[in-house]
């Protein structure tokens, strides 16, 4: 019999769920992780902290929505895949390259100010064997810049640029002395901020390096994230140069 996972008013097909190639894992045995993975996403969607924020509800759903297909389409030992939810601190390290510089309106802009934010999502973690791991992350990531000039009359002014994101990082672990992990991996963003969209490009690759603690379903990671290359737009009228870097401390519960 065909099942589903449903989040929200979306269903998708489980059809990873097959027999392994060696034939050590069953139809039934796959089928309930799948069918335990569908409950505890249920409990998540719909948790009252998820509720008052329109924004973060969306974009959860979104996340939901991708991980619950990688789940679903893995094929793998099934019963080795933990999932989980994890969340903390972005320190935001990235250089805007800010000079001094005149907007249409007269206004001249001379300083920023990376501010830090926070991040919130999911994790999924494959263990292939006892030493190496691959972790998928679908992460809400939220931080800004403040930059600081003075107007046409001389008054000194301050803006926000704020750098909101669905990020996904992929990442493949090694895991040393049983609670000990090291990984190097891609870290895409998807900019939901049209200013900074459109200022810098929707979408931008880059590469993680992290390191991390398991304490039994507790982990702890603490991850750096950075892009391949510079890029440049123009925000307002003032030209900036993006030297994305950022590091995230996470605290997360794995099953």
């Amino acid at each position: 019999m065909q099942r589903f996972l449903k989040i929200g008013s979306e269903k998708i097909p489980l059809t990873g769920c097959g027999p392994t190639a060696d034939g050590s894992t069953s139809d039934q045995q796959i089928l309930t992780s799948c069918l335990l993975f569908e409950n505890k996403l249920r409990l998540f969607w719909h948790h009252p902290c998820l509720r008052g924020c329109e924004l973060i509800h969306k974009t959860m759903k979104k996340i939901l929505l991708m991980m619950a297909m990688v789940v679903a389409g893995m094929g793998l030992h099934a019963q080795e895949v933990e999932w989980g939810v994890k969340g903390g601190l972005t320190y935001n390290m990235t250089d805007l390259g800010l000079k001094s510089a005149v907007n249409t309106s007269g206004e001249v802009f001379s300083g920023e100010r990376s501010n830090n934010g926070w991040h919130l999502g999911l994790a999924v973690r494959d263990e292939f064997t006892k030493n190496f791991y691959v972790q998928l992350d679908g992460l809400y990531n939220q931080s800004k810049f403040t930059l600081s000039g003075t107007d046409a009359n001389g008054n000194p002014i301050q803006t926000e640029l704020m750098q909101q994101s669905i990020q996904t990082n992929l990442t493949p672990g090694i895991k040393m002395f049983h609670f000990l992990r090291v990984q190097v991996g891609l870290n895409g963003n998807i900019w939901l901020d049209d200013a900074y969209a459109d200022t810098f490009g929707r979408f931008e690759l880059g590469y993680q390096l992290g390191v991390g603690v398991d304490l039994g379903p507790l982990t702890f990671d603490i991850g750096y994230n950075a892009s391949f290359k510079d890029n440049r737009g123009d925000w307002n009228g003032i030209p900036l140069s993006q030297n994305r870097g950022e590091l995230l401390m996470s605290v997360g519960i794995l099953l």
